[in-house]
């Protein structure tokens, strides 16, 4: 058969919608196996979502018998000279707190000794330790935190972690080398933040055991050192950590002002719930502030510490 060159123009054309087919094809099989990894993702992300959010959990609980029920850092001491005496004054203390406060500091602390362990840096994870003692204001404020952070260590020692992944690549690192921005809602607005995370680690090297850490910090371990090395050894990330660690304090707060006032347990919760604000804000303030910015502007909470040393009457541990 012959054919002639008039032919070609057609010949091409039928070769080109075959190929176009073909490529059709082709990116339809694409975005089946990119629904077929994405259904994968599914199936093993939320495994370490659901490990690190009962981890949490279990850190924050107010069942965590590390006694923080029997302290109220001075609020008992307010609450019986009638500086705080209802919800509003208990909400401008505990927001106040959380703008300028003592417990930003020792949040900042507690992501100091997150850090350290993430880092294996024993030798600042002891130095942030001593740095903890030296700043607590008052002696029933550093006996509270000694209580509960060596509570917290061996409560750690004896629960244990079977599942610890760090990175080896981490060790020696700065702390940028674990840091990834996320997104993170507080009111209105959106904002980046730093959030770390160890069990996003893929490599399993075992560099350092939590007796080592126990040792490197000694006794006595301050609450915001334990509660980070707790954060880190049970693989939650940073920011939830933070966040964690400010709303276990708000909680045990207001559990206090619920009895001391007294208000009702559904004011309480309120209160508690209206705080959210406050406590994402001061958690994406602490996260960036840098060593030389460590300060607080908390004497009011340090004279009320100290007048309750010696009140007649308490509830709570002095």
């Amino acid at each position: 058969m012959v054919v002639s060159f008039r032919d070609f123009p057609h010949s091409l054309s039928i070769i080109n919608y075959q190929l176009s087919i073909i490529n059709y094809q082709l990116s339809i099989i694409n975005y089946q196996l990119s629904i077929i990894n994405y259904q994968l993702s599914i199936i093993n992300y939320p495994l370490s979502i659901i490990h690190m959010v009962l981890s949490l959990l279990q850190l924050a609980s107010p069942g965590l018998p590390i006694g923080a029920y029997s302290y109220s850092e001075g609020l008992e001491s307010l609450v019986e000279v009638g500086v705080i005496n209802h919800q509003e004054s208990l909400k401008q203390w505990l927001e106040q707190e959380l703008c300028y406060g003592a417990i930003r500091q020792e949040a900042a602390v507690m992501v100091r000794g997150y850090r350290s362990v993430v880092n294996q840096d024993l030798h600042s994870l002891s130095y942030w330790n001593a740095w903890a003692t030296a700043a607590c204001a008052t002696q029933e404020l550093r006996s509270q935190s000694w209580q509960m952070g060596n509570s917290l260590l061996q409560l750690l020692l004896n629960v244990g972690h079977p599942n610890l992944k760090i990175d080896a690549e981490t060790r020696g690192r700065g702390d940028a080398e674990k840091e990834r921005c996320s997104s993170y809602s507080c009111g209105e607005r959106r904002v980046n933040v730093v959030n770390e995370s160890l069990w996003e680690s893929e490599k399993t090297s075992l560099l350092i055991s939590l007796e080592d850490l126990a040792e490197a910090v000694g006794i006595p371990c301050n609450y915001a050192i334990a509660f980070g090395i707790a954060a880190a050894y049970w693989q939650i990330a940073l920011l939830e950590a933070t966040l964690g660690y400010l709303h276990s304090w708000a909680s045990n707060l207001i559990t206090a002002g619920v009895k001391l006032i007294p208000l009702g347990q559904t004011v309480g919760q309120q209160l508690l719930f209206n705080l959210h604000p406050n406590l994402g804000s001061a958690a994406e303030e602490i996260l960036i502030l840098e060593d030389d910015a460590l300060c607080n502007c908390g004497w009011g909470r340090a004279l009320a510490s100290m007048a309750h040393e010696t009140q007649y009457t308490r509830l709570f541990r002095s």
